[in-house]
């Protein structure tokens, strides 16, 4: 499957834990705003519309997920942005 920025996800992945024998399952849902080789950015906050201009980059709730720790991305439909 190919990504696209924009595209709204939910990804399955292992993270690494400390203290414990084996990596975790999670689950993380955003919307795609980074690609590359080795890794997936998706954001879960933002503004939106007109009030995004308005919204710091510290106000961006972002991941970067490596791509060899994946399991399955699920792409859901792309929503337009709600002019507020």
């Amino acid at each position: 499957m190919k990504l696209r920025r924009g595209q709204v996800v939910r990804v399955v992945f292992y993270d690494h834990v400390s203290g414990h024998g084996k990596p975790w399952r999670c689950v993380a849902y955003g919307k795609v705003v980074g690609l590359s080789r080795r890794a997936v950015t998706i954001e879960t906050w933002h503004g939106d519309g007109k009030q995004q201009q308005h919204i710091s980059a510290a106000n961006h709730e972002k991941f970067t997920i490596i791509r060899a720790a994946i399991e399955q991305i699920e792409v859901a439909r792309q929503w337009e942005p709600v002019d507020g």
